[in-house]
This record gives structure tokens, sequence and C-alpha cells, in this order.
């Protein structure tokens, strides 16, 4: 079976090692599996979403910079370690795993990834690339909620 973890590079997915992630009733042992667990993390969850609601403009405002810098610190990761994966263990054990969010239990999935080392360099590559996406979705929620606010104040304001 072949799965594409990053465009233009096809992975064998046959010789990879099976790990427990927190919140998954049964070990994984494909990229599919992955994705499959995964992708449904993606979202933002109601909590943040209301959480996000009840920030005031400038720190709503302070997230979206901080989580756009997030993304994009990912982004660059993912095209670095492009064709290099036995630095990805490395380069996941070496960041703070403060780094990521308890939504969707990221933090408990990367601390198992990280765990695995080297075994799971797949598996990690995909997760991060799912991270990001779930960081862009947050980012699209800060951003429509911004503009929300804007076009209401707008409104209010009669203009």
């Amino acid at each position: 079976m072949r799965h594409t973890i990053l465009p233009g590079k096809p992975t064998n997915t046959t010789a990879l090692a099976s790990i427990t992630l927190p919140g998954v009733d049964s070990p994984i042992n494909s990229l599919a599996a992955l994705e499959k667990v995964l992708k449904r993390r993606t979202t933002v969850p109601t909590q943040r979403y209301a959480r996000f609601l009840a920030l005031d403009d400038e720190t709503l405002a302070s997230a979206g910079v901080t989580t756009r810098y997030a993304a994009e610190h990912l982004k660059r990761l993912l095209q670095d370690l492009r064709g290099r994966s036995a630095r990805v263990d490395a380069v996941l054990a070496g960041m703070d795993t403060n780094f990521f969010t308890l939504d969707h239990q990221w933090r408990g999935i990367f601390k198992a990834l990280i765990d695995a080392g080297s075994t799971a360099t797949q598996y990690q590559l995909l997760a991060i690339a799912n991270y990001r996406r779930f960081l862009l979705h947050c980012l699209d929620t800060l951003n429509q909620i911004s503009t929300d606010r804007s076009q209401a104040y707008r409104q209010g304001c009669g203009s």
C-alpha cells in the first residue's frame, strides 16, 4: 500500500510500527488508520469556539497572529523535513509539547509519537500535517469571528 504524506512523496507503508494514541481504542498500524483518526481532530471543537467568542478584540487578534505563526512554523518544518525523515523524531523531541494544544488530545498524541522515536517517523510527519490543518481551521474561525464583529460594528454605527 502506498500513501502520500507530503506532496510528491509516496511512502511505502508496509513496515510501519504499531502505536497506541490517547483517545483511540485500538493500536494504529497504518498511515490510512492514522489519517482517519487525525482527520476528525482537525476541526475546531465547540469549547474552543466558545473560548474564541469570549475573547476581546485585541486578544482575538493576538490569538490570530499566534496561530498563523504556529501554522507557518509547521509548514516550514514540513518543507525542511522533506526527504530527511531521519530528523523528524529529533526535531519533535526538541519541541516543547506545550506547543500542541490539549484540544482533541493533540498534546498527548504528539507525546506518544515523540516517545515512539524513529520507529514512528511517517506517523509523525502525518500528524504534523494534520495538526497544521487544525491550526488553519482555528485561524479561519478566528478570522471569521473578527469579520463578523467588524460587520456588526459597522452596522451598529449606521455605515
